[in-house]
């Protein structure tokens, strides 16, 4: 290129300095303490494990207390959530056996 041409030619519009950010492809990170109480949630309440679902409801609170204080670097709140749920599911279903075996055991022995 000769030294007396202006770069670029007229006529043609210069490129900005200003370099745009290029934007990162990354997925949010999986919290465990949410995935293991959806485990334990759904165990406690689809077998004869009741005794999980209270552990199932204590690890999706803190599972949600963990996402929303990371805002943006959790994404499965959902699975934190349906632990949760299914922790208070299995917990109450837990505490209805416990009161019918109760009743159900003083039944018996009274006779």
């Amino acid at each position: 290129m000769p030294d007396d041409e202006e770069y670029p030619p007229e006529g043609w519009p210069r490129q900005s300095q200003y370099v745009y950010p290029q934007p990162l492809n990354q997925r949010p990170l999986d919290n465990s303490a949410a995935t293991v109480s959806m485990v334990l949630g759904i165990i406690g309440l689809g077998t004869c494990l009741a005794f999980l679902s209270p552990f199932a409801w204590a690890k999706g609170s803190q599972a949600l207390e963990e996402i929303d204080a990371n805002p943006g670097v959790y994404g499965n709140r959902g699975m934190a959530v349906a632990g949760r749920i299914t922790g208070m599911i299995g917990t109450a279903l837990l505490g209805l056996e416990l009161i019918v075996g109760v009743v159900v055991a003083g039944l018996l022995l009274a006779s």
